[in-house]
């Protein structure tokens, strides 16, 4: 029991090198340097000095065998430990090892209740539907086919073609980290998609739509939030401090409105076809509507195995996709710029966006149910939830905000699950 407690202190991030790997410092196939494949051909063609050199090297190398040999023998009784508790982990049939959402540390779940929570998110028939056949196969044809006609007539350059073409794709995984900073322990769903046949499709659409991604209100990190309240000043300090949060963002982003959205900035309407009647469309309609396709192949025709079942998104987007991202903050952009104004009018003065989290500055008089009226107001699918400022105080991202008569100052915050845990220095990772 020691061993394997010491085993998980050495938290998720730490490598464990077993055999030759740790003495060799990099992880080889063989253990023979003498091996060759059966195809291999060999050449007898050396210098005298290239012979004598060859001699030199079969020398150095047979000691260096000789050395690690006696040094494995001297640790195996540590090996052959972290073995063992890593195969007894691995035989435990009845609990869920993994890392937290967020921070360094090793989370061991009953896994019933894991399955449990699981299941109440691929069951929401809003976001998943469970399918019978495996598609991977057919999805890739279909869109190597779709890409291959875009690329010959231009309307994909050749190094969009040759990173959004899928090769020998398969399904992605869904899994879940535990929140362990939140009551309930709820499970944040994380999709594993590379390989997927969409996947390159979704990095080549990531770059395409860059640009619809910037805004005055987000903020990159932390520390251009912590540089953002220092310059607060003035009337400034009478404000009140608030935050709000998406629930469920990724997973609750409305995708058909949003892929609209996306069309109607990127392309002006047409006036000279009707895309739904006539047959021949312009240039202008077609790459419209290829576009189209494109984000819908890239998003809502996403399917993944869970717990041995088939499972396809219908809307939202998962995190781990290539797009998720892009395709969220696209909308949270879009419903600041619709609410902005009355926003204002209910006393919101400033506004600082870190994906899902929101950090407000509101008048001291201002109603906090109109507010959150307001945004939660904008669409059926959004819902925000708030925390106001306690003590002249408010915790954001890992910065904690506090006010003062002259000024704002911030702290680093930690949740209370914070582990302090970083890379042990036995780990088997490069140095540099």
């Amino acid at each position: 029991m020691v061993v394997v407690v010491t085993l998980l202190n050495l938290c998720s991030g730490c490598c464990v090198a077993l055999g030759h790997t740790k003495l060799l410092g990099f992880k080889t196939e063989y253990r023979d340097y003498e091996h060759k494949d059966h195809d291999e051909i060999i050449s007898y063609k050396l210098t005298p000095a290239q012979i004598s050199g060859a001699m030199r090297l079969r020398q150095m190398t047979n000691r260096f065998i000789h050395n690690t040999q006696d040094e494995l023998y001297r640790n195996r009784s540590a090996h052959n430990n972290y073995k063992e508790a890593l195969n007894s982990l691995s035989a435990d049939k009845s609990i869920i090892i993994c890392k937290p959402d967020k921070g360094k540390g090793i989370v061991i779940l009953d896994k019933s209740e894991y399955i449990e929570k699981m299941n109440a998110i691929v069951n929401d028939t809003a976001t998943f539907k469970q399918i019978t056949d495996d598609p991977t196969m057919n999805k890739e044809d279909k869109l190597v086919r779709f890409l291959l006609k875009l690329h010959e007539r231009g309307f994909i350059s050749d190094t969009e073609y040759k990173l959004a073409r899928p090769v020998g794709s398969r399904f992605a995984r869904l899994y879940g980290l535990p929140k362990v900073h939140k009551p309930n322990r709820s499970i944040r769903p994380i999709l594993s998609s590379i390989k997927t046949f969409n996947y390159g499709l979704g990095l080549m659409l990531a770059n395409r739509l860059a640009h619809l991604r910037s805004s005055a209100s987000m903020v990159k990190d932390s520390f251009e939030f912590a540089n953002t309240v220092k310059s607060f000043s003035g009337s400034q300090l009478n404000l009140r401090m608030i935050s709000f949060d998406v629930k469920n963002l990724f997973t609750k982003v409305p995708l058909a409105y949003t892929i609209d959205l996306i069309i109607d900035k990127l392309y002006e309407k047409c006036d000279l076809c009707s895309i739904s009647r006539k047959k021949m469309k312009c240039r202008k309609c077609e790459d419209t509507e290829d576009f189209r396709t494109l984000l819908r192949l890239a998003t809502s025709e996403t399917h993944f195995v869970y717990n041995n079942n088939l499972y396809e998104q219908i809307d939202g987007v998962s995190i781990g996709g290539p797009l998720a991202g892009t395709i969220a903050d696209i909308f949270m952009i879009h419903l600041e710029e619709s609410l902005h104004d009355d926003l204002y009018k209910n006393g919101v003065r400033l506004w600082r966006r870190f994906v899902d989290d929101t950090f407000a500055l509101v008048e001291p008089n201002a109603s906090i149910n109109s507010i959150l009226s307001v945004l939660n107001g904008f669409h059926p699918s959004i819902e925000f939830t708030f925390e106001m400022e306690v003590d002249n105080s408010l915790s954001f991202l890992d910065v904690h905000v506090i006010r003062s008569v002259s000024q704002y100052s911030t702290t680093i915050y930690r949740k209370s699950t914070f582990t302090g845990l970083i890379m042990k220095w036995q780990s088997y990772v490069p140095l540099s």
